[in-house]
């Protein structure tokens, strides 16, 4: 059986490198993924700088054969004098890039930052996008580039991806935690933290090889584990100091997202959403980036 080829572009970011890390240990069966770089020395991986045109990728597909999907995860993340308005900018690049190329299906990662807090009760892709941040904003511009190159033909779906273990800003948070300067986690009236939306890293890129090779995708799709968790049951895996405060006013306990669409494609284990099994998949490859 041929195998077929889909590029991942984004594969130096957080998240590329935890799902490039679980590919090498699990490789999906009819699959070859590639990874794209801006730079590097692997004769196996894709030098290419999406906003500098398709010329390196064209050249490449001329020597390594044609491209049968791409998955989109360069983006710009929130810090400093980030540059948000480029995601948009990149999905423009990628998308045309793959028109250029004949690359015939793209998955690009988009936010469930898109559709803002919600009311309190778990979010379809049917749910109006009302970002509460500039980044949520970026996503939702990113989205409208995808509709435009959708009416033109592209088979382009975007990924409304949660709180992925290992690369959300809680974990990232935990890991800094000592005793003299624990961990802060939003209390709320009921005792409880926040709830959210999250999936393991090795669970998403056993998803994401499942998606490339599905039939007649959604033009959006929510990806995260079926149940939601608690902020604390995550902590208490990763048994670092914390501390609850009151919550404010405007903090939001439940955002989450409804992954009902998702169950047509994915069929997830019941432990996908247990918080120690999903720390564990972040464990794992911590040391195989």
């Amino acid at each position: 059986m041929t195998r077929k080829t889909w590029l991942f572009i984004g594969a130096s970011g957080r998240i590329g490198r935890m799902l490039m890390a679980h590919w090498r240990q699990e490789p999906p069966k009819g699959m070859r993924i590639v990874a794209q770089s801006r730079h590097s020395q692997e004769t196996d991986v894709l030098v290419w700088s999406p906003l500098g045109g398709a010329n390196a990728l064209l050249a490449w597909i001329d020597h390594h054969g044609p491209v049968d999907g791409m998955f989109v995860f360069s983006g710009v993340t929130p810090a400093p004098l980030a540059k948000l308005s480029d995601n948009a900018t990149l999905a423009e690049a990628c998308l045309s890039a793959a028109h250029v190329a004949n690359i015939p299906t793209v998955l690009l990662a988009t936010s469930s930052a898109v559709y803002g807090a919600g009311n309190g009760t778990a979010m379809r892709e049917t749910a109006p996008l009302q970002p509460a941040n500039d980044y949520g904003r970026a996503k939702v511009a990113a989205e409208a580039v995808c509709a435009g190159w959708r009416a033109n033909g592209t088979d382009v779906t975007c990924l409304r991806i949660g709180n992925v273990i290992g690369a959300d800003a809680l974990l990232l948070n935990a890991e800094n935690a000592s005793v003299a300067s624990p961990l802060r986690l939003d209390v709320f009236a009921d005792g409880h933290g926040p709830r959210r939306s999250y999936i393991g890293p090795a669970t998403l890129a056993r998803v994401l090889a499942k998606l490339a090779s599905s039939e007649q995708l959604p033009e959006s799709l929510n990806i995260a584990a079926p149940m939601p968790v608690t902020m604390q049951s995550l902590i208490s895996e990763v048994k670092v100091p914390w501390v609850g405060t009151a919550a404010p006013a405007t903090a939001h306990q439940n955002i989450t997202l409804d992954c009902s669409l998702l169950a047509n494609f994915f069929s997830f284990v019941p432990s996908a959403s247990d918080p120690k099994t999903m720390i564990a998949e972040w464990q794992g490859l911590k040391d195989q980036e």
